[in-house]
C-alpha cells in the first residue's frame, strides 16, 4: 500500500507547459471583460483604418500620406496599451486563488508555469496583431505587403518583454479587479 502512496505522478515539462497554456486560453475564454480587452487592438486599428482610407480618397493628391505613417502605429500600439490589463491580471488572479502553489504541490515545476503563462499570452498577442497586419495588408498600405512575414515575427519578438513587462507590473496589484483596470 505505501508503494502506492510514494507514487507522484510527474508529466513531462512539455505537458505541464501546454497545460498552463491551455488553462491560460481557457481562463481568457470566459471572461467577458479579458475578451473586450482583447478585441481592442484590432477593433480599434480596424476602425481607423477606415477613417484613414476616407481621408485618403478626400486628398487624391497623396498629401495625407502622413496619417497613415505615422498616426497608424501611433494608434496601433496605443490600443496595445490599453489591452495590457489582460496580461497584468493574469499572475495576480492565480496569486489571489493561491493557484500557483496549488500547481507547485501537484508536481509542476516553476519554470513550466510561467513559460506556459507566457505561451498562451502570446498566442492571445498575437492573433489581434496578426489581424491588424492582415488589415493593413487588405487595404495595402505602402510597405505592408513587402513586409508583413517581417512585421509578424517583429510582433512575435515584441511580445517577449511586453508581456514580461506586464507580468513585473502585475507584482504590485494585490487584485485582480484593480490590475485589469490598469
Amino acid at each position: 500500500m505505501s508503494k502506492y502512496l510514494n507514487q507522484v505522478p510527474n508529466p513531462s515539462y512539455k505537458k505541464q507547459v501546454f497545460y498552463n497554456a491551455k488553462r491560460r486560453l481557457l481562463q481568457f475564454g470566459q471572461s467577458t471583460q479579458e475578451i473586450q480587452l482583447g478585441i481592442n487592438p484590432p477593433l480599434v486599428s480596424l476602425v481607423l483604418t477606415t477613417l484613414i482610407i476616407v481621408v485618403r480618397n478626400c486628398y487624391p493628391d497623396g498629401s495625407s500620406t502622413w496619417l497613415h505613417d505615422y498616426w497608424l502605429p501611433v494608434i496601433s500600439i496605443f490600443s496595445f496599451v490599453v489591452s495590457s490589463g489582460i496580461f497584468v491580471a493574469t499572475t495576480v488572479t492565480d496569486r489571489e486563488l493561491k493557484l500557483r502553489n496549488l500547481l507547485k504541490l501537484a508536481g509542476m515545476r516553476s519554470s513550466a508555469y510561467y513559460f506556459g503563462i507566457w505561451l498562451g499570452d502570446t498566442l492571445i498577442f498575437i492573433v489581434p496583431a496578426s489581424l491588424l497586419i492582415l488589415v493593413a495588408w487588405a487595404f495595402d498600405f505602402e510597405g505592408v505587403s513587402e513586409i508583413a512575414g517581417w512585421l509578424i515575427l517583429d510582433l512575435i519578438i515584441f511580445s517577449f518583454p511586453f508581456l514580461w513587462l506586464n507580468y513585473l507590473v502585475g507584482s504590485l496589484f494585490r487584485k485582480a479587479s484593480t490590475a485589469i483596470k490598469y
